[in-house]
């Protein structure tokens, strides 16, 4: 499968511990109550500043296992005026690895992540 942003890529991105598999529940940091397309772009989509060294973590989208985990990012600034959304991923939006209750989802190119983490059309 090809994934969004591929071409932007290092080597070894993703790693070769991520799967696919459905998870849920799923936590993500939103814009608004509301979900939206927006709230599923990753650094290079939303053209937010990172690291080169970071480049394959800014290119998956992050979501938590748990929601304790999810606020623990309140302690910085960005985050506290943020929501955290509940969803799904699906193996097919793409590939993942958990580490300390923290998702990176590398996208396949052409999924739409709204319905997916609605569980819309499922």
């Amino acid at each position: 499968m090809v994934f969004k942003n591929q071409a932007d890529m290092p080597k070894c991105c993703p790693p070769s511990d991520a799967g696919a598999e459905d998870l849920e529940p799923v936590y993500r940091y939103t814009k608004k109550e509301v979900v939206q397309e927006n709230d599923f772009e990753n650094h290079i989509e939303a053209n937010i500043p990172f690291k080169e060294e970071n480049k394959c973590g800014a290119i998956a989208l992050s979501f938590f296992t748990t929601t304790e985990a999810a606020k623990s990012l309140r302690r910085h600034k960005k985050f506290r005026k943020m929501v955290i959304s509940q969803g799904k991923i699906t193996a097919k939006c793409g590939i993942h690895n958990i580490e300390n209750k923290h998702i990176n989802l590398w996208v396949f190119e052409g999924v739409n992540m709204l319905p997916a983490f609605l569980g819309e059309g499922d």
